[in-house]
């Protein structure tokens, strides 16, 4: 297990215990507030492995504010995502703006298609921040390399796929209807179940046999061009140029049309144990 792998756990369950306390005190929050603090926390405790640039704050809809993650290693091959933040309704169970509709369509639409339009393209996922009764819900741990700890849903991936699938199905957004898709968010960091290597060779082969093989039915009624973009995805020699410039100390471009709020990037410097 690395560092890196702590903070993620630490950071989800972190998430956990503060909307606990935010359920409790009939309190909030938002999930930009829950962003920005973990990935603070994650570039302060790995100031050498994580970049961290967040673009200019604008006015902008709830169709922008995705981040970009890109994900490299001792393979100097690199994996990158898309991720937009949703935040539990702490009362209700829900999560109220997953299948938000603005002018430009749905914004799950707009994230997948921003992410497969790309090149090189990206994997579009959701990160679910979740509290809730344990008497009241009840879950199946997903994950064979750690303990069940229901704390580690704090930080949840879901993939951006089968939430189109669940919005073109019956508009889901209970957390009952959520959870057999959602994966803490560790996983995909932490994960040996599936393939040893390095940081983006674990995250891809994760994320194809954790992620993808169980999206047949989600693909379905995806135009063809980003289907077969979504399927062909993995980690690549370089990435964009904006995070190149970041990686040489540069200021990268707002990228305003990308409707992107920042980017983090992760190298993680000493392969783990087993590889």
């Amino acid at each position: 297990m690395t560092k890196l792998c702590d903070t993620f756990r630490s950071r989800a369950i972190s998430t956990w215990d503060l909307l606990r306390r935010a359920r409790v005190n009939d309190f909030q929050p938002g999930e930009e507030t829950i962003t920005e603090l973990n990935l603070l926390e994650i570039r302060r405790k790995h100031p050498q492995e994580v970049l961290l640039h967040k673009f200019t704050k604008r006015k902008e809809s709830l169709m922008g504010a995705d981040w970009e993650w890109w994900l490299t290693g001792s393979s100097r091959r690199w994996l990158g995502l898309r991720v937009q933040a949703k935040i539990v309704n702490l009362k209700l169970g829900t999560f109220p703006h997953l299948h938000y509709k603005g002018k430009s369509g749905y914004q799950t639409d707009v994230l997948i298609h921003r992410a497969l339009s790309d090149n090189p393209p990206r994997i579009p996922l959701y990160c679910l921040y979740s509290n809730w009764d344990t008497k009241l819900i009840s879950y199946s741990w997903p994950c064979w390399s750690f303990q069940a700890s229901v704390r580690s849903y704090g930080c949840s991936f879901i993939s951006a796929l089968l939430v189109r699938f669940l919005r073109l199905r019956c508009s889901a957004n209970n957390l009952t209807d959520l959870l057999p898709y959602m994966l803490p968010w560790q996983c995909l960091v932490c994960c040996y179940g599936y393939r040893t290597g390095d940081l983006p060779n674990r995250a891809y082969h994760y994320w194809r046999r954790a992620i993808l093989l169980r999206e047949d039915r989600a693909l379905e009624g995806l135009e063809e061009d980003l289907r077969n973009r979504y399927r062909s995805i993995e980690p690549v020699a370089n990435p964009p140029s904006y995070v190149q410039h970041l990686l040489q100390g540069g200021e990268p471009e707002r990228l305003e049309d990308r409707g992107l709020q920042g980017v983090i990037v992760i190298r993680e410097e000493v392969e783990s144990e087993g590889v």
